[in-house]
């Protein structure tokens, strides 16, 4: 298990954060929606505006893997990341951190290498495995100095569950607090975009806890292809991200010392 933290300054008490985690691009797959990628992307240039990189970027799947389908344009993977790598380079101070999946994980587990490892070296960020713990910790600026900061904890994880009912997932998500302490929860591998919110009560009153899927680049349905989760019958999963806003400086009665969460869909 892995761990990282990122201090980020700001001179603004008014400041808004937008972290938009994603993953599940599945690049080279024929149903891989790079268009929508790309978009994706442009909201980086957006001021205060990040991500995290929860894995299967690359679809990674070898000929041995009972998943692998023949019929499909072969890419290299050192032609797909020569590709990726360049796609993201830009948006490198904006990436927050880099998770593997379990796709690229089949990599690493018949001895090619890790391809995200890489990835998170060539774009100088944090590489943290599977899981991880990841710290956001905000310093304002008061009269030339960063007199006050708070800090948001994340527990990041690529997944496990899938499966095709939203409820078993959110089950997934809200049950991994019972052993992991974090303000955010945040999982990839279902495709599914999800984000819910539950208030939890200690000593100093209520506050609250996020969980969220980070959603898919890969369109489960393609007009004159025949993918894996089609074949399977998943239903259709919607092509995009969630996004997280926190107001660090902003204390709301649910987040008196985390400052305010908010979610969008």
């Amino acid at each position: 298990m892995y761990r990282a933290k990122k201090v980020i300054q700001v001179s603004s008490s008014q400041t808004r954060l937008r972290i938009i985690p994603a993953g599940d691009l599945h690049y080279p797959d024929q149903n891989c929606d790079l268009t929508a990628f790309r978009k994706f992307l442009k909201e980086l240039d957006k001021p205060d505006t990040y991500t995290i990189l929860m894995g299967d970027l690359f679809d990674s799947t070898l000929p041995s893997n009972k998943y692998y389908d023949a019929s499909q344009p072969f890419t290299p993977l050192d032609e797909a990341y020569d590709y990726l790598s360049q796609l993201l380079m830009p948006y490198k101070d904006r990436i927050l951190a880099c998770l593997i999946g379990n796709h690229e994980y089949r990599l690493t587990a018949a001895g090619y290498g890790d391809p995200i490892k890489r990835l998170a070296k060539d774009l100088g960020v944090p590489y943290l495995g599977y899981s991880a713990f990841f710290q956001l910790i905000i310093q304002w600026k008061i009269k030339n100095k960063y007199a006050l900061s708070n800090t948001l904890s994340f527990y990041l994880n690529h997944g496990w569950f899938a499966g095709r009912k939203s409820g078993s997932k959110i089950n997934n998500m809200e049950d991994s607090a019972a052993t992991y302490e974090a303000d955010v929860y945040i999982f990839a591998h279902s495709h599914n975009t999800i984000a819910t919110k539950r208030v939890v009560l200690h000593y100093e009153g209520a506050r609250e806890r996020v969980f969220m899927n980070s959603g898919t680049f890969l369109k489960t349905n393609e007009w004159s292809t025949s993918g894996y989760a089609e074949r399977r019958g998943y239903p259709p999963a919607k092509v995009g991200t969630a996004t997280l806003v926190w107001q660090p400086m902003k204390h709301g009665p649910e987040n008196k010392r985390r400052g305010e969460l908010s979610l969008e869909l």
